[in-house]
Order: structure tokens, then sequence, then C-alpha cells
């Protein structure tokens, strides 16, 4: 199969004909992908400002590591929204540079995602109250807000350059 191939199927799939023909399911759709991207962050930023020491006198590490599964809630809603729109048009996502740079800092944000579950979590959820996290405790957590801040940038100007508006 070819990428043209791709995108014709992509589009004929319920999914892509729902997101083109029912005049509910885009605005719908936005509206979940906007409550995602606010509880996607909502929480990443609780976590990250307290790793790299925000509010370390008054909030203790472990105490915010309850946001990350709100994270990932966030995360499953718009990777399952963000799906609805790539189906409903997949031939003018694709060519658009800001939608692969995008996807391409979801896809680091992932990584780092790992780096921190991996590597981090177990060492900072073990750090005494108002302790402060190692350096690359730090530069895990600043890298993620960039990165997030970023993937927000990058869709909120998506419509504004290659044919989605």
């Amino acid at each position: 199969m070819n990428e043209a191939e791709i995108f014709e199927w992509l589009a004929a799939t319920g999914l892509g004909q729902i997101m083109r023909n029912a005049g509910w399911a885009w605005p719908l759709f936005e509206t979940l992908h906007f409550i995602g991207l606010c509880t996607l962050f909502g929480a990443l930023i609780v976590v990250d400002l307290r790793v790299i020491g925000f509010g370390k006198e008054h909030v203790s590490i472990s105490s915010v590591m309850p946001f990350i599964p709100v994270a990932l809630f966030g995360f499953a809603l718009n990777l399952i929204t963000g799906i609805g729109f790539f189906c409903g048009y997949p031939d003018n996502y694709w060519p658009n540079w800001a939608f692969k740079l995008k996807m391409a800092l979801i896809l680091i944000g992932g990584i780092n995602a790992l780096v921190f579950e991996l590597l981090e979590r177990r060492q900072l959820c073990a750090l005494a109250p108002g302790a402060d996290a190692g350096v690359q405790g730090k530069m895990v957590a600043g890298t993620s807000l960039l990165l997030w801040i970023g993937v927000i940038i990058l869709g909120r100007i998506l419509p504004y350059t290659g044919g989605l508006g």
C-alpha cells in the first residue's frame, strides 16, 4: 500500500466518514480534544513544576504523583480525538509541516515520559518532603514542559500552515 492508498483507506473508514459528514462530530471532537489537552497539560504542569523545584516548601514530590494518571487520561482523550481528525482528512494533515513537527514532539514527549517513569519516578517519590530533585529529574521535567508547550503551539497554528482551515 502506498501513501495515497493508506489515506484513502483511512478516509473511507467509518470514523473518517463520520468526521467529514456528521455536523456534530468535528465540534464534539474539538471540544473533547481541548478538554484532553487541559487535563494533560494541567496535570503535567503540577508534576513538572514541583519536580523542577516550585512549591517544595509546601508540597512533596510524592504528593503530586497521583496527577500522572490524570495526565495519561488527557493524553488518551487527545489520542482518540486526534485519530478522528486525521481519519477525517489525512491528505490535508500529512503534508502539513506543523502537523509533522507536532507528531515528532509528541513522540519525543512519550520517550521523555518513559525516561521519567523508568529512571526518575521511584527516586523522586523516595525524596523527603521539601527535598530537591536531582539535575536529571529537573531536566526531564523541564523538557516535558517545553515539549508540551510546543505541541500546544503547533496544534494551534496547524490550520494556518497547510490547508486545514
